[in-house]
């Protein structure tokens, strides 16, 4: 029997300065930190783990820190942005939130879906979408429930070989081909 593929799971990138980063994820973006454990492979490496407040499958953006780390650099292969839901009619006031604490957002339209651009402190690059019946998961750090993130909407590839990444996630993995915005 194939494995049917609902959604993604997680997200995982490297951070810099521990304090900074969580202070990021929990008192900007409003999310839980779902917990924190090590990297197996490296354990005197922290493995932190974001999400809603039941640390759902589709919500949770991971992180290992080190605090010497140097801003991102983006090139290929990377996953260039992760989108994550939001209600509608957020956009606007997490452009409003972002700036007032110091972030530069730029708003796009893609597939005819609005998204607000942001980076982390660290260079990871993030889009709000708004999204029908986007049900924010989790509203901490002062972020209004009606504004919560939701579930990780989509991630955006940087690949050198698109029809050779592309065949794989289709084979391999059951992806289907859509538009960009479709998620």
């Amino acid at each position: 029997m194939a494995a049917i593929i609902t959604g993604i799971h997680h997200v995982t990138a490297l951070a810099g300065e521990p304090k900074r980063h969580v202070a990021f994820y929990r008192e900007v973006l409003g999310l839980r930190l779902v917990k924190k454990t090590v990297n197996f492979d490296d354990p005197h490496t922290y493995h932190t783990y974001y999400g809603d407040a039941a640390g759902s499958p589709g919500t949770l953006l991971t992180h290992f820190p080190h605090p010497h780390i140097t801003r991102a650099s983006h090139g290929h292969p990377e996953i260039a942005r992760t989108a994550l839901a939001v209600p509608e009619g957020a956009i606007g006031r997490w452009a409003e939130r972002l700036s007032a604490k110091g972030f530069e957002t730029e708003t796009a339209e893609v597939g005819g879906r609005r998204r607000l651009l942001f980076d982390d402190p660290d260079g990871m690059q993030f889009a709000l979408v708004e999204s029908v019946g986007a049900i924010g998961g989790y509203a901490g750090g002062g972020v209004e429930p009606g504004m919560a993130l939701g579930p990780i909407a989509s991630v955006e590839l940087a690949v050198e070989d698109v029809d050779a990444t592309a065949d794989f996630l289709e084979a391999v993995l059951g992806f289907e081909r859509g538009a960009i915005g479709e998620g």
